[in-house]
């Protein structure tokens, strides 16, 4: 019997077009899958492991730490709502993990020179950062990693500002006022760093923004974040309105932005925000904004609201009593899929699901280095 030709011996161009499919969207751990299915593929695409090309570095992705521990890791796609489950054993050998905006973890080891390492999940590429970490505690600060070879930033709340490569070379800026801090924190945490083409240590940020508008930044909790390659400010009213600033490159706000897409939603909270495609994740609404209601004042509130920008009004999305529908990933057929559970005041029955709204928000008011849940109820 004719058996026809074997995958192996695809056309080295189909193959390397498929694997390039995968990098456009981030997806770097189905490409390793892809290379090791045999010779000829890897052999028609590019190694990834010992690079720091900028096309297999993570960018799209955050990063949930299962509770307790060190090593397990939720890694999720916010371009295609892809759910990644992780376990890396070696991340016990180092002192702190951390994890950047896009998807790399930041490491501290243990042999007391508290030099930095920044890895690359996907691929395990790591490479160290000669730069003493003494001075700062990467578990409390946002820190991002671009460019190739690589550039490694951290912000603190202290106001230190800290910047190193694979050189050597160690810059370490402190800026006193406060709103300066925020608003640099906040940019290299949510992810504003790169789509603003700010350089925070030879620029003052805060001469991109009129006295108008450091006024409504300080009171309205204005919110620095990355959306769909822009860099947007989010300000929050004390009666419940929204309105978003779109930054450019030119140290200027444009007037408020209608709508920030009906393919995009934002998540805003006081540690973290994040903007996702709203197509690719079930239950979330998009052109809005979500948020957990007065965080801020009740940190363990469990309220999730969201601002349509469409009607300009805020609506309920949820609340501890009333979770109707779940997210749940189901690893016999490989997908994640919508279900409908029942919950009462002492719990939820099907324990397996978890919330895709609430684990989004959990993101943004948990831990300012990396959300930290039970996240492995949601695998059956």
């Amino acid at each position: 019997m004719d058996v026809g030709p074997c995958w192996s011996s695809l056309p080295p161009e189909l193959v390397s077009h498929i694997a390039d499919c995968f990098l456009a969207t981030n997806d770097i751990d189905y490409y390793m899958g892809f290379r090791a299915v045999c010779h000829d593929w890897r052999h028609a695409t590019d190694d990834p492991t010992n690079t720091w090309d900028v096309r297999f570095q993570p960018c799209r992705w955050i990063v949930f730490r299962e509770e307790g521990s060190q090593s397990s890791h939720l890694f999720v796609n916010t371009s295609t709502g892809r759910f990644h489950r992780k376990d890396m054993p070696m991340l016990s050998k180092f002192d702190q993990v951390a994890a950047t905006k896009g998807g790399f973890l930041v490491l501290v080891d243990k042999t007391g020179h508290a030099a930095m390492h920044v890895l690359n999940p996907f691929t395990g590429y790591m490479s160290c950062f000669m730069a003493s970490s003494t001075s700062v505690r990467i578990t409390r600060s946002a820190s991002t990693v671009f460019g190739s070879p690589p550039t490694l930033v951290l912000s603190d709340r202290c106001g230190e500002l800290h910047r190193a490569d694979l050189d050597g070379k160690h810059v370490s800026v402190s800026h006193e006022n406060w709103l300066h801090r925020r608003l640099i924190w906040q940019a290299i945490g949510n992810g504003a760093y790169g789509p603003m083409g700010c350089p925070f240590l030879e620029d003052d940020l805060l001469e991109r923004f009129s006295s108008d508008q450091i006024k409504m930044f300080r009171q309205h909790h204005g919110v620095l974040v990355e959306s769909d390659g822009e860099a947007l400010m989010v300000l929050k009213h004390e009666t419940g309105g929204m309105e978003v600033f779109k930054v450019d490159t030119c140290r200027n706000l444009s007037g408020p932005v209608k709508s920030i897409g009906d393919d995009r939603a934002i998540f805003v909270g006081l540690c973290k925000s994040v903007s996702i495609d709203a197509n690719k994740f079930p239950s979330i609404h998009g052109d809005c904004i979500y948020y957990v209601k007065d965080a801020d004042k009740y940190p363990y509130n469990d309220t999730i609201c969201r601002y349509n920008m469409k009607k300009g009004k805020e609506e309920m999305v949820c609340r501890a009593e009333d979770m109707e529908m779940a997210f749940m990933y189901d690893a016999k057929k490989g997908r994640a899929e919508m279900v409908f559970r029942e919950a009462d005041a002492g719990g939820v029955h099907d324990r397996r699901g978890v919330n895709i709204t609430r684990l989004l928000s959990s993101y943004t008011t948990t831990s300012p280095y990396m959300a930290t849940c039970k996240w492995e109820q949601m695998f059956l």
